[in-house]
């Protein structure tokens, strides 16, 4: 999966909890904060191609939206 779809599927997970699209940003932006640390926890830096790397630009593009 392409890191945008990532990206909106996070975000739309988190309608039911939240309406509104910034908030719902804010939740996918905690979340995948948490999954890049305990990502580094085992990839001490990031390679082109490792989980940590991925969620990397799935932040960017939660950002991005």
């Amino acid at each position: 999966m392409k890191s945008k779809e990532k990206a909106l599927k996070l975000i739309d997970k988190f309608f039911p909890l939240v309406k509104t699209r910034k908030q719902q940003k804010q939740c996918a932006l905690i979340l995948v904060s948490a999954i890049i640390m305990e990502n580094l926890r085992y990839d001490y830096t990031p390679f082109e191609g490792s989980r940590t790397a991925y969620f990397l630009e799935v932040e960017k593009e939660i950002l991005a939206l």
